[in-house]
This record gives C-alpha cells, structure tokens and sequence, in this order.
C-alpha cells in the first residue's frame, strides 16, 4: 500500500512541476490519505509538505498554514 502512495505522490509531484495544480492536489490528497491510514509519518511529513505547498499556489493558503501546523504537531 506504501508503494501505491508513492505512485500517487510522485504523480502528484509531476503534475505540481508541470502547473496541473488541481491535478497535483488530488494526487497528493490520495497519497496522504493511504499513508496516514497506514501510519507511514515520515512519508505523510513529506507529502503534507508537498501538499501544503500546492495548495499555497492554488490561493487556499489557510487550509496549506493548517496542514503544517499539523506536521509540526507530530
């Protein structure tokens, strides 16, 4: 399950790299979710930060400041 969450976060990442952003967020989204369900921390640290900054360039900047806030709660 861990190497499919890597599939998605590496697509993710792609699309982010690219300018897809909406397309990067719900790859990073997915990812995210299967590593927390099974408590990968250091990838989820990882993809959160990820995430966080696609969602920063995507104008949703509260919900990005959130998730951070939430890697540096673990």
């Amino acid at each position: 399950r861990t190497e499919l969450a890597n599939c998605h976060w590496m697509r993710g990442y792609v699309y982010a790299q690219n300018g897809e952003l909406p397309r990067a967020e719900a790859e990073m989204r997915e990812a995210l979710g299967m590593l927390s369900a099974s408590r990968a921390a250091l990838y989820s640290s990882q993809v959160a930060v990820e995430l966080a900054d696609v969602l920063h360039r995507r104008g949703k900047s509260q919900e990005a400041a959130e998730l951070l806030h939430g890697v540096l709660d673990d």
